[in-house]
């Protein structure tokens, strides 16, 4: 409702992604503070938009996912995004499991652990959504993604070691 369509305006008009990509370096960290309300703002829309057009959840998620690559390396932000992050439901993240499998190859260790923990918190909920994917991403040459694949796909396999077998012979 009002609530969801208030958040998406705060996000957008504190964190458009263009904007933040013409500052330059000196004045990213002036910008910080905006980013971390630019994600407070996404993900109060994404948690708010139950009931709402899949595309405007889809928006603010591919925003939040850009916000959380660019800028989740900066400590104030990579805070906010820990704590964030963890509000959203893992059936939220579904419909963009193919830019997050995309980024698994970032070679910045925090993102990668948040981002791998998000890949298992989206694969307990939902195994067959993930195992194809990541198991594809095991046959990569980058050895950063065949890491965060293979973790991923480790911690698949304690609950659902078939399905996963399964997966990984066809791929």
């Amino acid at each position: 409702g009002r609530g969801s369509k208030a958040s998406r305006k705060l996000a957008s008009s504190s964190g458009s992604a263009s904007l933040l990509n013409i500052l330059s370096s000196q004045q990213v960290d002036s910008v910080t503070p905006f980013i971390v309300e630019a994600i407070r703002g996404f993900v109060r829309s994404i948690i708010l938009g139950v009931g709402q057009p899949v595309a405007n959840v889809l928006q603010d998620t591919l925003r939040l996912i850009t916000l959380w690559f660019s800028y989740g390396t900066k400590k104030g932000v990579f805070h906010i995004l820990e704590a964030e992050l963890e509000k959203i439901s893992p059936d939220h993240w579904l419909a963009v499991v193919p830019q997050l499998i995309a980024r698994i190859h970032i070679k910045s260790p925090e993102i990668s652990s948040m981002l791998r923990k998000l890949l298992q918190k989206v694969a307990t909920a939902h195994p067959q959504a993930l195992v194809c994917p990541i198991s594809v991403a095991l046959n990569t040459s980058d050895e950063q993604q065949r890491m965060v694949a293979s973790e991923v796909l480790y911690e698949m396999r304690k609950s659902r070691s078939q399905l996963v077998e399964e997966a990984t012979m066809v791929s």
